[in-house]
């Protein structure tokens, strides 16, 4: 209980506004004012109350918390504490801890002629003191002020001992009042105004500004004008004495001279510019003629390589083996009719046999056109790969009963894979016709 008191009296040293007070610095060794490094922000520490008072004050401490009462508050005995400390303390005992006087919330009374003993006792300027090695201790060149202690924050408000930051940001160094005004007219970082634009900018930036400064004037080295850096651009697309090129120098003409002198070299050279145009126009129809033919050449190609299938249907039959006399893919849809494909095995000459089928003809008649793999996955190029031309008028199915011989279907050959086989149907309905 008695922290949470001493704390809440524990004084910061950096007030409010620009003010900033004397700090610890990494080594715990004594700053100086303008020592602080602009990459390590100073950080704050706080000074204890007690700490300022010029005389005794043993009848003004609180008997929890031992330091001097803060918002002195008493029992109905008149026995004195601070404020936060007894509230704490009766919060799970309610009684005087001098006394034991019961003492509910609703008890607590202020104490206000010892509330005034305390406002009036003499303190130090907290700019007396300065930070050394984690401890507070006086500082010969401090303030040697001493006031009570209703008036110190007013007092300290004004002290020309306190510490307060350069305004200058790329300076950001510490300086007390009295000292600051003379440092501030000499700071390295003083602001300083461009004498083109007349914006601010630090002593270390405001050459390489006013180089490049938009408001600056620019002479032309041409026609030897001068002219604002933000307007040069445009002067020069209309510069007199710049130097330029022919209109038509994409066709061919070399001339190149000053602006100014451009527009009777066009009217002198029109047979000539109409030439190079002329020229130019034959040229560049026979190029797109050459486009042209490379481009019909491309789509021969592609028509001639591209797929001559619609539809394709990857089917992994897994787990095969021969013990199964007949095994059926699902069926798919294509174009309107349903197809599926079905393995037979053990057929004449140990073969194995793959048939595609069709369903739902009604009254149709297809030619189709398909081809049947059956996928080698060690070696593509010992897929075997069959293609078959058939009119189907009915349901029913075509391929090869003999697709391939039954002893080459193992793992070893790579027409098995985990016990899988892989059967591909490439398809193509090449025209539908009614029976």
């Amino acid at each position: 209980m008695a922290f949470y008191s001493f704390a809440s009296r524990l004084l910061s040293i950096i007030p409010t506004g620009e003010e900033v007070v004397v700090v610890e610095d990494d080594n715990n060794k004594e700053t100086n004012e303008g020592d602080f490094e602009e990459d390590k922000p100073p950080e704050a520490l706080i000074i204890q109350f007690d700490q300022l008072i010029v005389d005794e004050a043993i009848d003004l401490k609180c008997p929890i918390c031992l330091q001097v009462l803060d918002h002195p508050t008493q029992c109905s005995n008149g026995h004195t504490y601070c404020f936060t400390c007894i509230q704490r303390a009766i919060r799970n005992n309610p009684q005087c801890p001098t006394c034991r006087v019961p003492l509910p919330p609703s008890g607590l009374r202020s104490a206000p002629l010892v509330a005034q003993q305390v406002k009036e006792l003499r303190v130090y300027c907290k700019y007396h003191f300065k930070s050394q090695s984690g401890k507070w201790i006086v500082d010969p060149d401090g303030c040697n002020h001493i006031t009570q202690s209703q008036f110190r924050e007013q007092h300290e408000g004004d002290c020309t001992y306190r510490f307060l930051m350069c305004r200058y940001l790329a300076c950001s160094k510490l300086y007390r009042k009295s000292d600051l005004l003379e440092h501030e007219k000499n700071c390295l970082f003083k602001n300083e105004l461009c004498q083109f634009c007349h914006a601010e900018f630090s002593v270390s930036d405001i050459d390489n500004h006013e180089e490049n400064c938009i408001e600056a004037p620019v002479k032309c080295e041409h026609c030897k004008n001068i002219v604002l850096r933000r307007e040069f651009k445009e002067h020069l697309d209309a510069c007199t004495e710049y130097v330029v090129s022919c209109d038509m120098k994409d066709e061919g003409c070399q001339w190149t001279g000053k602006r100014s002198d451009l527009i009777q070299h066009i009217s002198e050279s029109l047979p000539i510019h109409y030439s190079l145009l002329y020229k130019n126009t034959q040229k560049k129809i026979s190029n797109l003629e050459t486009l042209l033919k490379q481009k019909d050449d491309i789509i021969r190609d592609l028509e001639n390589t591209s797929s001559p299938y619609d539809v394709e249907i990857n089917w992994s039959v897994t787990e095969f083996n021969f013990g199964q006399t007949y095994i059926q893919s699902d069926k798919f849809q294509y174009s309107d009719f349903c197809f599926f494909v079905g393995i037979h095995t053990n057929q004449p000459g140990d073969s194995l046999g793959i048939v595609l089928f069709v369903e739902g003809l009604k009254d149709k008649v297809i030619s189709t056109r398909f081809k049947i793999s059956v996928v080698n996955s060690k070696d593509d190029n010992k897929t075997i790969s069959k293609v078959f031309k058939q009119i189907y008028s009915s349901t029913g199915g075509f391929g090869d009963q003999r697709f391939m011989p039954q002893s080459v279907i193992n793992t070893r050959d790579g027409f098995l894979h985990n016990g899988t086989l892989l059967v591909k149907v490439q398809i193509k309905i090449k025209h539908t016709q009614f029976d």
